[in-house]
């Protein structure tokens, strides 16, 4: 199982920022952020009740510990970040119009509606003052008003922050999961500020999109060869490292198979039991998944599977329609999901990565992990 790791009996944490791994505890100072991002110590006020303190560093932040370099302002993490041990770091990797914008948004919104509790797991946002913006700016709009969410401007040699992050108990087990969404153009770009969080990652969703006409072969070769060759060049537990590959935008060919198949099934169906998941369901999927792509020189998007040790694949839907283009009241260009939106198995490519890192018990480390077909009184073929 993956475990907070100690040195000299303290918590050390790598600040996925800056790469610094710092001692969480060495330092007890809470800040509070004001409205407009500024950061000022907390200390009791004279005569202050203990009641009222705790009140006010409710939704507090740390300083991270690295020495900084001239013209450097120190950058901050939420206080829960470190509270219980080494938080797990998720990227979303792919091609600029792959849909991992939307595939986050939809999974929050899946965390939110208490999906997680199918498989008995409980999320708590992590910042909740963050997580309410991250649901203003992105889920919101995507789902009350069917409304697309916009490119942004990718911003180059920018350190990247996490976008929304959850603190996931289950049973006795409790880990902060972060996530980092980062445009495909920044992926591409080389070594950059933007995209150095890579370095510090502990699972990885690569969002693959079934039509590789959308995305250029170059876009897919820069976004997901660049960054895999990134990570091989670090130590060896990169091998280990869990990654989910999530094909997305299947309800395009949803009459297709094996995608037809795939997306009738329920959500989780393979995590009914986490503590012992199905990995017959599993591997099946995956296979096909794999020979879909395969079929349609998509190799590109296999190369995750000639690097690390635990990879598994699926069939997916962020928005269960395709959006068409539309004009708000101003004029302004926009596209619209006319029918709604309607996600199909997005929390499967999530639950996968937290079951390969040790989240749900030793079972699950053997998810992903195919050196032939599982064997397991849950199998029988599809």
């Amino acid at each position: 199982m993956t475990t907070p790791f100690t040195r000299n009996d303290a918590t050390v944490v790598l600040c996925p920022t800056c790469l610094h791994e710092f001692d969480w505890n060495a330092d007890p100072t809470l800040y509070e952020r004001t409205k407009g991002r500024q950061f000022i110590p907390i200390f009791q006020l004279d005569g202050e009740p203990e009641r009222v303190l705790r009140d006010r560093q409710l939704g507090a932040w740390k300083k991270c510990a690295a020495p900084l370099r001239e013209s450097e302002n120190p950058h901050f993490l939420p206080a829960r970040y470190g509270q219980y041990g080494r938080p797990l770091v998720v990227a979303f990797v792919g091609g600029s119009n792959a849909g991992k914008s939307h595939l986050l948004a939809a999974m929050v919104r899946e965390i939110e509606r208490g999906a997680l509790d199918a498989i008995g797991a409980r999320a708590d946002a992590l910042d909740h003052e963050e997580h309410d913006n991250y649901v203003a700016t992105f889920v919101d709009p995507l789902f009350r008003y069917n409304r697309a969410i916009e490119s942004t401007t990718p911003e180059r040699n920018a350190p990247a922050e996490f976008l929304d992050g959850f603190v996931v108990t289950h049973g006795s087990v409790t880990r902060p999961v972060v996530f980092f969404d980062v445009s495909g153009e920044v992926l591409a770009s080389g070594r950059d500020l933007g995209n150095q969080f890579l370095l510090a990652i502990d699972a990885m969703i690569v969002v693959a999109d079934w039509d590789r006409t959308r995305v250029g072969r170059e876009d897919i070769h820069a976004a997901v060869s660049w960054t895999l060759r990134r990570l091989q060049n670090q130590d060896g537990r990169r091998h280990d490292l869990p990654v989910a590959i999530a094909i997305n935008k299947c309800d395009e060919v949803r009459f297709e198979d094996p995608v037809m198949r795939w997306l009738r099934r329920p959500q989780l169906a393979a995590f009914r039991q986490a503590r012992n998941p199905d990995r017959q369901l599993l591997w099946q999927e995956s296979r096909d998944a794999y020979a879909y792509l395969f079929q349609r020189d998509m190799g590109k998007w296999l190369e995750p599977y000639s690097v690390f040790r635990q990879v598994t694949m699926h069939f997916v839907s962020a928005t269960g329609s395709q959006g068409v283009g539309a004009e708000d009241q101003f004029g302004t260009p926009y596209v619209r999901f006319v029918n709604g939106v309607r996600p199909k198995r997005v929390l499967d490519p999530l639950v996968s990565v937290l079951a390969m890192s040790g989240l749900f018990g030793p079972a699950g480390l053997q998810v992903g992990v195919w050196p032939e077909p599982p064997r397991t009184a849950q199998g029988g073929d599809l």
